[in-house]
């Protein structure tokens, strides 16, 4: 499905990652490229928008083709279980591009501070704070 405005949604993508590198630390340098030129023999790949990552830390993301990343907050408190919690949804919703957990207040886990972020189909992102807020694609 073609992305209505690349350039709004790529400013997207970098105001994410930009957050991302500096919040987590990472030594990490990226670049985000609208309708890419890409060589003939990579028909099967067509992408509207590139992200391709470079620096020390880049090994972190491309180790394993990037299968999952985890990214979580230095000072974030996880249950056990968390990362098969999260594989295990990742594996049964395969058209998913990301999958995160609640995250509950530290002073208060009976409430929501967050349900993660989602994209609309236009690759604009979103912080759901309930499961039914915004829309859902």
């Amino acid at each position: 499905m073609p992305i209505p405005d690349k350039i709004a949604a790529a400013n997207k993508i970098n105001e994410f990652l930009r957050g991302v590198v500096a919040n987590a630390g990472l030594r990490l340098k990226y670049r985000i490229t609208v309708d890419p030129p890409l060589p003939e023999e990579r028909d099967w790949e067509r992408p509207e928008i590139l992200v391709e990552f470079a620096g020390p830390d880049s090994a972190l993301m491309l180790e394993r083709g990037a299968e999952f990343v985890f990214l979580i907050n230095n000072d974030a408190v996880v249950e056990p279980d968390v990362l098969t919690k999260l594989v295990r949804e990742a594996l049964q919703t395969p058209q998913a591009g990301m999958v995160a957990p609640t995250v509950l207040r530290y002073g208060d886990p009976t409430l929501v501070d967050r349900q993660g972020i989602a994209l609309t189909k236009g690759g604009l992102p979103y912080e759901r704070r309930s499961a039914d807020d915004g829309p859902l694609f």
